[in-house]
């Protein structure tokens, strides 16, 4: 079974999966480079971020005044 099955067997939508397994993939990203790469909103991705990082999928750094989004491995 996917990573993407799982998340969506477990009520996670659509884009939030998009969003985790993009980030998944880049390590860690700002907002923008995560919009870009899953073609969404920027203003989308926050609000799929908060929802990812309330489950504890998402951390959330501020690195040099930027939020950086990192996604925590899927076990």
């Amino acid at each position: 079974m996917t990573l993407e099955t799982i998340l969506s067997h477990l009520d996670f939508s659509p884009e939030e999966v998009l969003v985790y397994i993009k980030l998944l993939d880049l390590k860690s990203a700002g907002a923008t480079t995560i919009a870009k790469v899953c073609g969404l909103p920027r203003s989308s991705v926050y609000d799929y971020l908060a929802k990812l990082k309330v489950r504890g999928l998402v951390i959330e750094e501020d690195r040099q005044n930027i939020k950086t989004f990192i996604a925590s491995h899927p076990n």
